[in-house]
């Protein structure tokens, strides 16, 4: 985890330099793994899971705690990095980072989920082979999850699924062309496990899995 905790310190840095009021907040104070501790080394500290939640209210106490600075404009954290329940690093294996994305979007009920890599979004195949690929702009997180199990690799396939538990939408932009066309992963139809094991749309009573809070996209 050295590399995402030297990048982070120099990234607070950069931004006071440029007069932004940032932060840093480790990662493993937001994300705790629940990976049980009798579990094998390699699935304990290397492939850990944490489980999706959502607690916006948490999250922004752990934030006010750990940063003391006022008026924040950024709050900068790792991704690919947790915590056990004994406070030991743990990494989240393969696509941790964007996956660490989706998690701490869940947790703090952001209003959307920005993915930043080298491409502009999920195409209708793989451009470097097909000349004649589409962007596709808007696909829901069922298609989405199913193209990335297929082989897309602008996502991993564990990325999709907090963010779209919890109602945040997920853009895909190209740091390279950032005012470009982008895809949009909507979640609107997302099925949640209800009490009694059926599937629902989150408009009945809320499940344990739903976040307490409305849809981001609805609020102010």
């Amino acid at each position: 985890s050295y590399g995402e905790q030297m990048s982070t310190r120099m990234a607070v840095h950069i931004l006071r330099l440029h007069e932004v009021r940032a932060a840093l907040v480790q990662s493993g104070d937001l994300l705790v793994t629940d990976t049980p501790l009798q579990a094998n080394d390699e699935e304990k500290y290397l492939n850990a899971n944490v489980f999706p939640r959502s607690d916006r209210e948490g999250a922004e106490a752990t934030i006010q705690e750990k940063t003391l600075v006022p008026n924040l404009d950024v709050v900068v954290t790792q991704g690919f990095i947790a915590r056990n329940a004994k406070g030991e690093t743990c990494l989240l294996g393969r696509g941790g980072s964007d996956t660490s994305g989706s998690l701490i979007a869940a947790l703090v009920a952001a209003h959307h989920l920005e993915i930043w890599t080298d491409v502009y979004g999920m195409f209708t195949g793989d451009p470097r082979i097909m000349p004649h690929v589409r962007l596709l702009q808007k696909i829901s997180w069922r298609e989405a999850q199913e193209l990335a199990t297929s082989g897309a690799k602008v996502l991993h396939p564990r990325c999709i699924g907090p963010a779209a538990m919890f109602n945040v939408p997920i853009e895909i932009r190209n740091t390279m062309d950032p005012a470009s066309q982008h895809t949009l992963i909507t979640v609107d139809d997302f099925q949640r496990i209800a009490p009694d094991g059926s599937e629902g749309n989150g408009l009945g009573p809320r499940s344990p899995w739903q976040s307490p809070y409305p849809s981001p996209r609805q609020s102010p």
